[in-house]
């Protein structure tokens, strides 16, 4: 009997013994199991292999096994990524910045005011690139030395002039503006008794011309070189109307507005008005306009409102008569002055050589615009609308 109950009590030990190592076992093996994995319905095995994948090697492939569930995915859906997000930040690139004139607005860095004057006995009005070249002309007493000439300081840059009796004439320029060039390096050896005036060439024509519904539009044929077949030219048209107080003009894709003129049919001119960037979904009088017809639909046609829909960005240049003159000084007239913004990148501004195209063209619109208000009525006080006035920069 000892030996009966002896036997049973080591084979209930033992199962104890069993029971508890099985237990411990499963313990464990609960513990070094991650908790979110508990109640998955993927094997934790599996669910680690796919965790280390996406910390560890993600830069690698997905190795391709019959019982990975993500093997069916290719190799190259991280090449693929790649390239969409490239793709889409050229897009951006492409898409949101906003140019101006073929420049980001952050790239204009230099401010240019540019004097309109005109000389006694002397053809046309000049335009000199600088106050401080102005200032040298006069200090020279209009006979600069040549060095200094060939150098393109105390020089104008532009010249206009009207053709007498141009409208009677067909196919005869309203407005021709020539562009002084430097005397050539071989003057040196003149004798300094010699006169040797500035070369000029014919740098722009104007013409005008009535369209259909109260349009009319002033056609810029711009010859960078003075030859009237280089393959350089570029012809811009400018459209104004005798309802709408500005002029709408595109250069460079970009949409421009002259705000402060007034319109054809107006009485009184203006000595003040300035360039503005009009907005994307901006109606201009440059849109579906063909050769005779402008749009009927165009709500500008009888709309008066000239600073509708233009865009936030601060003037592109402007025109003002504010500092004329009446009393000639030292044989010089002052007519106004031209302002813009520009990318200057290197040399010097007062000279006729470091000036940007780009400002040569913005000041031939606005010199013919000028041409326009000064032929209308000013009366003892000039007409100026002080809202366009925004800023003291450009006033």
């Amino acid at each position: 009997m000892q030996l009966l109950r002896r036997n049973r009590r080591n084979s209930s030990n033992s199962r104890q013994n069993t029971n508890s190592r099985t237990a411990t076992s499963n313990a464990e093996q609960q513990s070094s199991t991650p908790r979110s994995t508990l109640n998955s319905p993927i094997p934790p095995e599996m669910l680690r292999s796919l965790s280390e994948e996406t910390l560890i090697t993600s830069g690698h492939s997905i190795p391709t096994t019959p019982t990975h569930p993500f093997s069916s995915i290719p190799n190259h859906i991280r090449r693929t990524i790649s390239n969409d997000s490239n793709l889409t930040y050229i897009s951006r690139a492409e898409t949101f910045v906003d140019l101006v004139l073929g420049h980001s607005f952050a790239e204009f860095n230099a401010i240019r005011t540019m004097p309109v004057v005109s000389a006694l006995f002397q053809k046309g009005l000049y335009v000199f690139p600088s106050e401080e070249s102005l200032n040298l002309y006069k200090e020279k007493n209009r006979n600069v030395d040549l060095s200094l000439r060939q150098k393109g300081l105390g020089t104008p840059i532009l010249q206009v002039t009207t053709p007498m009796l141009s409208a009677f004439k067909k196919n005869c320029p309203t407005v021709v503006i020539y562009r002084f060039k430097t005397p050539p390096i071989n003057c040196l050896n003149v004798s300094p008794e010699a006169t040797i005036e500035n070369p000029k060439i014919e740098f722009c024509r104007v013409y005008f011309k009535y369209l259909k519904d109260k349009i009319a539009k002033y056609t810029f044929q711009f010859m960078p070189n003075g030859d009237p077949n280089d393959a350089e030219n570029e012809t811009l048209t400018m459209y104004v109307s005798s309802v709408t107080p500005y002029a709408d003009v595109c250069y460079k894709n970009t949409r421009l507005r002259w705000v402060g003129t007034t319109s054809m049919s107006s009485t009184f001119g203006s000595g003040f008005f300035k360039l503005l960037k009009l907005s994307d979904e901006s109606p201009s009088l440059t849109d579906h306009l063909d050769e005779n017809f402008p749009d009927p639909t165009n709500p500008l046609l009888a709309s008066r409102d000239a600073l509708a829909n233009t865009s936030p960005l601060p003037p592109l240049a402007r025109f003002s008569d504010k500092q004329s003159s009446s009393i000639p000084k030292k044989r010089l007239l002052r007519h106004g002055d031209i302002k813009l913004i520009e990318v200057f990148n290197s040399g010097n501004k007062d000279s006729i050589l470091d000036i940007p195209y780009c400002s040569l063209v913005i000041s031939s619109l606005a010199l013919v615009l000028r041409d326009q208000e000064i032929k209308k009525y000013h009366g003892n006080a000039r007409y100026y609308d002080t809202s366009l006035a925004t800023t003291n920069v450009f006033y």
